[in-house]
């Protein structure tokens, strides 16, 4: 519970900017729910998050989710035909024989950084509100599709809000219907970079769909990484490796500096690489060496690594070799130790230059 003077007016104008507030608020408490609390304009925020998954996963204003939600209430009690709404998608989502339907509304005032969804349902007289998705996206993007869809086994049906970023990043909000209320359960969105692919797709054919984050990069062996955990968060996270260069599979580096290069970028994720690492090592103490502790390895988000490489030393079938790394953020010299075994360069050590 933190006692804060909000730098804004809580009106209904003002939603973006307590949205990024909340944001901001959340990545600081290591998304831990928690309240603010305004005491001079008698305001009570409440935010729910998931530390696990690392979202805010609901925003209550003095006890309720429809603080900022008064003027769709206004233009909802003004529809009385389904043509004159946006309709993204629909179905039966709780099962009771009753359409529920997703809306899309955007006003002159809504800016890009805003996906402003509502599913309402028809009561006989007059469409009621059942909950705005709450969007929990916090970089630039807009609207892509929206699917009502089944996750798993069960007859449960979701709602899955793709939406693609300004930088070209594709991601999506997953909810679930809680007592007849859409509750937001999972965001899978490139919001660090804003680049990449985030989808549900069942990666492992267990018939329950996955949350996937894709990574392709510009390294030596063109990998493309999945990671991948169900859609609920239940169970571990899963990765699967695919090579986008000819032959489709690994291929062992032909010079000295190319086996450093490919050891440098697997370092970046040992996890899912860690069968390279050990063809590339003359031993496995090798391994123990923590080269991310050294280099900058997050510089391949945004391209290839710009290795620099001196010989130090070149004489009976040994090299040493130093690298350093142009443009990282606190990188440091490495010296590598080269051999050859079988007509392969191995990396025989790893230290920090002198």
């Amino acid at each position: 519970m933190f006692y804060v003077t909000l730098p804004f007016k809580m009106l209904e104008s003002n939603e973006s900017q307590l949205k990024d507030l909340v944001a901001e608020s959340a990545r600081a408490n290591s998304y831990w729910s928690f309240e603010l609390i305004d005491s001079k304009q008698s305001a009570t925020i409440k935010v729910l998050c998931d530390p696990q998954n690392k979202t805010v996963k609901t925003t209550l204003v003095n006890g309720t989710d429809n603080f900022f939600d008064r003027s769709f209430e206004t233009y909802l009690n003004g529809i009385r035909k389904l043509g004159e709404l946006d309709v993204k998608a629909k179905a039966d989502i709780d099962g009771d024989k009753q359409l529920e339907y997703v809306v899309y509304t955007k006003s002159a005032e809504d800016t890009s950084d805003a996906v402003n969804l509502h599913v309402v349902r028809w009561n006989g007289s007059k469409f009621e509100n059942l909950g705005k998705l709450e969007d929990a996206v916090f970089v630039v993007h807009g609207l892509d599709h929206v699917e009502i869809a089944r996750m798993d086994q069960t007859n449960t049906n979701y709602i899955a809000v793709y939406m693609l970023g300004g930088l070209g990043g594709y991601g999506f909000n997953l909810y679930q219907w809680v007592k007849g209320h859409p509750v937001l359960i999972e965001s899978n969105f490139p919001n660090a970079t804003g680049e990449g692919n985030r989808y549900l797709k069942d990666m492992d054919q267990d018939g329950v769909k996955d949350s996937v984050y894709e990574y392709s990069y510009d390294d030596l062996q063109s990998h493309t990484l999945y990671f991948y955990k169900r859609f609920d968060g239940k169970g571990p996270e899963k990765y699967k490796v695919v090579y986008n260069n000819k032959p489709g599979k690994f291929t062992y580096p032909q010079t000295a500096e190319q086996v450093i290069q490919n050891y440098i970028e697997d370092s970046y994720w040992p996890e899912a690489y860690s069968s390279e690492m050990k063809l590339l090592v003359a031993s496995s103490g090798v391994l123990k060496f923590k080269v991310s502790n050294e280099v900058d390895l997050e510089m391949l988000e945004y391209g290839p690594l710009e290795l620099e490489f001196k010989i130090l030393s070149d004489k009976n079938g040994s090299r040493k070799i130093e690298v350093t790394q142009k443009g990282g953020t606190d990188s440091k010299s490495l010296q590598f130790t080269m051999i050859t075994s079988n007509g392969q360069w191995k990396i025989k050590s790893i230290q920090e230059a002198n």
